[in-house]
């Protein structure tokens, strides 16, 4: 059992910017790229996943002294938590251990919901796969504060992620009609950045977009 677990932990411990490269080369000879522009293709998405914990890192070197500052200041304008924005959350949840594992888990998911017809759509949006990731990170923390293991903490956060895909895939398909209709495209999707575009709001939300729309002349219409 503990060479299991050692087994695990070393993959995990492999790191994003390690595993998504073989990943992403891998998925792109699944899909016929070719192999010297599916490596070129991995070996990018590690570079750029690098440069976002190098800008994180810098990030944080810069505003430590300011949150020490203020974190000091005295009782009436004390300040001890920071909101850094979702691309700050993205980069971290990008960082943990846990990209190595729940990107490939969420495609083979995927997969096999699409081969079942459990749902229609196909996420191939891999940087909001960050969703999942941190998904598990948080479940794995908090796991491990109330006193569980590592190895139950991590196969609890592991199975909350991939829960997250599944249902984003649902949420993808029940709003499919109504999203292709008001941008007037076909075949397309979205899931997890607008979960409450449903009847009751998909009239304004496509009313705003005519307005927007106006100048250019393309105006589309919800009846859902």
């Amino acid at each position: 059992m503990d060479t299991l677990l050692n087994l695990v932990q070393g993959f995990l411990n492999i790191g994003a910017v390690s595993m998504l490269p073989i990943f992403i080369t891998v998925m792109g000879l699944v899909f016929g790229m070719g192999f010297f522009k599916s490596l070129k293709n991995g070996l990018l998405v590690g570079i750029g996943f690098q440069g976002i914990s190098l800008v994180i890192t810098f990030m944080m070197q810069a505003i430590d002294p300011v949150i020490a500052y203020f974190g000091s200041a005295g009782s009436s304008m004390s300040f001890s938590i920071v909101d850094v924005g979702w691309a700050s959350l993205a980069g971290a949840a990008w960082g943990s251990p846990f990209a190595a594992v729940v990107l490939p888990a969420g495609f083979v998911l995927n997969f096999i919901m699409i081969k079942l017809k459990l749902t229609k759509t196909l996420n191939v949006d891999v940087w909001n796969y960050w969703h999942f990731i941190f998904t598990a990170t948080i479940v794995y923390y908090i796991m491990l504060g109330g006193s569980f293991s590592v190895a139950a903490a991590s196969g609890v956060g592991f199975l909350a992620a991939l829960a997250v895909s599944y249902l984003a895939c649902v949420i993808g398909d029940k709003i499919a009609g109504g999203w292709q209709q008001c941008h007037l495209v076909t075949g397309k999707s979205i899931k997890l950045s607008r979960p409450f575009f449903t009847k009751r709001n998909g009239r304004l939300f496509c009313f705003l977009l005519n307005l927007h729309n106006m100048p250019h002349n393309s105006i589309s219409s919800y009846d859902s």
